[in-house]
């Protein structure tokens, strides 16, 4: 079963690939199995083998349009929750600088969405259906409905929500379970077949784990996904992680390469085409619930042009930082890198799980070439699960609060942030158009 945590939790979506490069929060395309979860109900999707096609419906529908907002550049959606109830919103704003946003002159959706920009179009799936919508923006912010797909002959329930990754203009990835991904063309709005990774056994009393998108990236036509052990029943973690990489030509397995990091779930990519992978919130969680069952985070690089770990460079970050715990590594341009950093000394004594999830957490800079790094000035304390996006050279992030009831939209500018919206609900994906 493929379980989601919180959307506060699981921000980073790595399916805006054309112009981002995500960690995370909310918080991956695949799941835990039973990734602990609070807010969003369990999205969980059969075994595809049994299978044989996918329904695709990609011939134009009778077109639909509904303004949303004049001169589109931007696309912005986000979530309000209501007595458990999701209700989402689009819009499409001429500029990443808003101010306050209203929602008054939002598309609205029931229930949760996935908006993906990519060559020009707008992917829009929702949360509790096996289907995918591909719409035209026009200049003056127009959606005109174009083709579906659905993947419902796959046993796939869901095609959103860190389930499904766009890695090129002809191929994305929907995660069935550990080993399995639908390929599909997002160019022809049709299935290509389907890809089995040959992954390694877990421990027992163990499950084997694929990361969300927050895990995933695309390097060279190579995509890369981690995988990691864990016992949510006992929240533990192996000490090993995997990552997994295939190529997005021929949808062929490359390699698995292991590293001696538990629970590598969040992933990015610098300048030069390195790879980084580190730790999720869950593994902090654990060291204060069940620290004899929580190996030490760590993180670990693959250098530009290899498959391998390059194991003589795996830090330690907690070295840089007076000891807290840290997760979500992500690069933020110039060499430099931002990640979360979690304060105990703001937490109620004794730590439980309850406060490793409550805003404890602040963004942090790194210089690895320096060795140095201290907090971004700035930028809200936080529940940890920022969102990154890497756009024309800028570096956004969106920074939703742990009750999912607001966000704040920052640029990261060296060491600190500053802020360029605010927006009520959970925002958990921008892109431009």
């Amino acid at each position: 079963m493929l379980t989601r945590a919180p959307r506060s939790l699981l921000l980073c979506f790595g399916l805006l690939l054309a112009y981002a490069a995500c960690s995370g929060d909310d918080d991956s395309p695949a799941a835990p199995s039973d990734e602990p979860s609070a807010e969003k109900p369990d999205a969980t999707t059969a075994d595809a083998s049994a299978a044989d096609a996918a329904t695709s419906d990609a011939s134009t529908s009778d077109a639909s349009t509904e303004s949303v907002e004049n001169d589109a550049r931007f696309v912005l959606t986000v979530t309000q929750y209501v007595n458990d109830v999701a209700t989402s919103y689009l819009l499409i704003l001429d500029d990443i600088d808003a101010g306050e946003i209203s929602l008054d002159r939002a598309r609205e959706f029931a229930g949760g969405i996935t908006t993906v920009v990519r060559d020009g179009y707008l992917f829009i799936a929702e949360d509790d259906a096996p289907v995918v919508s591909r719409y035209m923006v026009s200049e003056a912010g127009e959606l005109t409905d174009q083709a579906r797909i659905s993947f419902a002959d796959y046993g796939v329930q869901s095609a959103a929500y860190g389930i499904n990754f766009f890695a090129s203009s002809t191929r994305s990835y929907i995660t069935v379970d550990t080993a399995t991904r639908v390929v599909w063309d997002p160019s022809k709005m049709e299935v290509v077949e389907t890809l089995k990774l040959d992954l390694p056994k877990a421990p027992e009393d163990f499950e084997l784990n694929a990361s969300y998108d927050r895990g995933l990236l695309v390097r060279d036509q190579q995509v890369f996904q981690s995988l990691y052990t864990a016992n949510w029943d006992e929240l533990s973690f192996a000490p090993e992680s995997h990552i997994a990489i295939w190529n997005s030509e021929t949808d062929e397995a490359s390699a698995v390469t292991t590293s001696r990091c538990p629970m590598l779930d969040a992933a990015t990519q610098d300048d030069a085409g390195n790879v980084y992978y580190s730790n999720w919130v869950h593994l902090i969680a654990a060291r204060y619930t069940n620290p004899d069952k929580a190996p030490k985070p760590c993180v670990v690089r693959i250098p530009a042009g290899s498959t391998e770990i390059d194991q003589d460079w795996t830090r330690d970050l907690t070295e840089l930082t007076d000891g807290r715990p840290v997760m979500n590594l992500q690069y933020s341009g110039d060499g430099k890198f931002i990640a979360s950093v979690f304060h105990e000394e703001r937490a109620q004594k004794p730590i439980d799980s309850d406060q490793v999830y409550a805003p404890h957490w602040r963004m942090w800079s790194f210089d690895f070439e320096a060795g140095t790094a201290e907090p971004v000035d700035g930028v809200e304390w936080n529940d940890g699960g920022f969102s990154t996006y890497r756009i024309d050279g800028h570096t956004y992030v969106l920074v939703t609060t742990s009750d999912s009831a607001s966000t704040f939209g920052y640029e990261i500018k060296g060491k600190a942030g500053e802020q360029l919206f605010h927006v009520s609900g959970a925002g958990y994906q921008i892109g431009k158009l």
